[in-house]
């Protein structure tokens, strides 16, 4: 299953190349001179003149492929920035969790599970001061108790999903 994320990172990947591309192609192969194709208007007999100045249907089309671009690029860095601070607090919650008598880092873990309902891999290792290996580890023994499930998105940390 593909998560919005890979999907919005596809396009931004997709998008990207094509703008590039065509930036290039026009600007490299035509020297900014004619259209998008040589053949807008109409198809130009052997030996006519041809028009040189750039079209602004191509002109056009490049400004709104790099805007969309800076767009949805400036998009995910707020959202990378969200999500940052969403893992600061997270991290905050643990003292919080901890003080509530005897508790284990997975007691723990769980209950802050149960209240984000869902973590990734490197936000429990940041949580605990572990490494990634080990933060892997206490996911899969939720796992193994069917608290939770991990999941592996295509792009990404993996994540500790809480059943419900």
């Amino acid at each position: 299953m593909v998560t919005k994320k890979a999907a919005l990172t596809l396009l931004i990947t997709v998008l990207f190349l094509f703008a590039l591309m065509h930036t290039l192609f026009q600007f490299l192969v035509y020297g900014g001179n004619n259209s998008i194709s040589g053949f807008l208007v109409g198809k130009v007999g052997l030996g006519e003149e041809i028009d040189s100045s750039v079209s602004p249907l191509s002109i056009a089309f490049l400004i709104i492929e790099w805007t969309m671009l800076i767009v949805i690029v400036g998009i995910l860095i707020l959202r990378g920035r969200m999500e940052s601070k969403d893992e600061m607090a997270t991290i905050v919650m643990k003292d919080k969790f901890k003080k509530e008598g005897n508790t284990t880092d997975l007691d723990v873990l769980y209950t802050i599970l149960k209240e984000k309902k869902h973590l990734k891999i490197g936000t429990v290792a940041k949580i605990f001061g572990i490494k990634k290996e080990i933060a892997k580890e206490w996911c899969e023994t939720l796992e193994s108790g069917d608290l939770a499930t991990l999941h592996y998105p295509t792009i990404g940390d993996p994540e500790i999903v809480l059943n419900r």
